[in-house]
């Protein structure tokens, strides 16, 4: 709480999956009054800011730049909390480590009171799906969300190309890959991570026509050969 109250912006914002977290998180450390207003009103004072409640229910519409302290969050809500725009500083407190793994693979958070360090760009095991990747990247539109029609179906038939030909994928290192490298906001990484794993399972999902050319799989190799060629720090580590 006093990590959240150092912002330089009056408001601030405390999320959390359900009110009872407030109660037994903060009830000792801020108040009664405090706990209480923040869940009947979502927001109240402490401090001299502005403390804004943000749940599954009271997600913001409107967000301002400025911090945000997560309290055990479960890994769908901080895919949402990761997507709210404007938020710059987020401190997540997980429950389990395993709740944050994902957004910590993508992130690169810091521990608190330390700096964040300089990170290499993120890459996946193969490289020839890391280029498939990237061309499910520059073949869809963002805004549609992966939820159906043409982009769902590019999505499908990349992950399908990928298992028939043997190549390797984790779905969760192609989610982290996805917000990282290519900026994705999280929920439709997860989307995409969704597809991959149902793939992976050998689900009969709908690809709609044929969007690539037969030789598509020698293509990204050749792809990849170049980029392996053109910059050899881009050469994924064992």
């Amino acid at each position: 709480m006093q990590w959240l109250l150092g912002s330089g912006n009056r408001t601030v914002y405390l999320a959390v999956v359900q009110n009872s977290i407030v109660d037994n998180a903060c009830r000792e450390v801020c108040g009664r009054a405090f706990v209480r207003d923040l869940i009947d009103r979502g927001t109240t004072s402490l401090d001299g800011h502005e403390v804004v409640l943000v749940t599954h229910h009271r997600m913001l519409h409107r967000p301002v730049a400025t911090r945000m302290l997560a309290l055990f969050p479960s890994k769908d809500f901080l895919d949402e909390l990761d997507a709210i725009p404007l938020v710059s500083e987020l401190l997540v407190v997980p429950w389990i480590p395993d709740d944050i793994r994902d957004w910590t693979a993508a992130r690169n958070p810091a521990p608190l009171g330390q700096s964040q360090q300089a990170r290499s760009p993120l890459h996946l095991g193969d490289p020839v799906v890391e280029v498939a990747i990237r061309n499910l990247d520059s073949s869809i539109n963002r805004a549609n969300g992966l939820v159906g029609g043409r982009d769902r179906e590019i999505a499908v038939q990349i992950f399908r190309i990928l298992r028939r030909e043997g190549l390797p994928y984790n779905p969760d290192e192609v989610k982290a890959f996805l917000i990282s490298e290519c900026g994705w906001d999280a929920p439709l990484a997860e989307r995409a991570k969704v597809i991959a794993t149902q793939i992976l399972e050998g689900r009969n999902l709908q690809e709609g026509q044929r969007r690539f050319v037969p030789n598509i799989v020698e293509l990204w190799r050749e792809e990849a050969q170049r980029s392996a060629g053109n910059n050899p720090s881009n050469q994924p580590t064992p």
